[in-house]
């Protein structure tokens, strides 16, 4: 576990998303070895920045967990929060112990609104 994080943080000191992508790939492949109840690790996993989302449709950039959306939700706030790329995307079972929302927040879905109604 304590090699994974160290590889998280090596890979958000890069900005690598490549490496990104094949690290988080590995992790939903492996996840009961990392998902033991261990509320320190999810803790500590959630706050690095190695985690690939698409912004608005855009290029992919680095994020947090607890600061980005589950793909499954796009469609509430794809203009408003980073959403996690498809295949980087952890089971849902640890979606609350890494901090990803699901459903979102009501405040990001009304600024999903807003911005989609403000665009035209």
């Amino acid at each position: 576990k304590e090699t994974f994080l160290m590889c998280a943080s090596v890979v958000e000191k890069e900005s690598n998303i490549h490496k990104a992508i094949l690290l988080l790939e590995y992790f939903s492949e492996h996840f009961g070895e990392f998902y033991d109840g261990n509320k320190d690790f999810c803790s500590k996993l959630s706050e690095i920045q190695f985690v690939p989302c698409e912004v608005d449709g855009g290029d992919v950039t680095l994020h947090r967990f607890c600061d980005a959306a589950a793909p499954k939700d796009r469609h509430l706030v794809y203009r408003v929060m980073p959403v996690i790329y498809e295949s980087c995307t952890p089971p849902q079972v640890l979606f609350s112990a890494i901090g990803i929302t699901s459903p979102p927040p009501i405040s990001q879905v009304l600024k999903q609104v807003r911005a989609l109604t403000n665009s035209n």
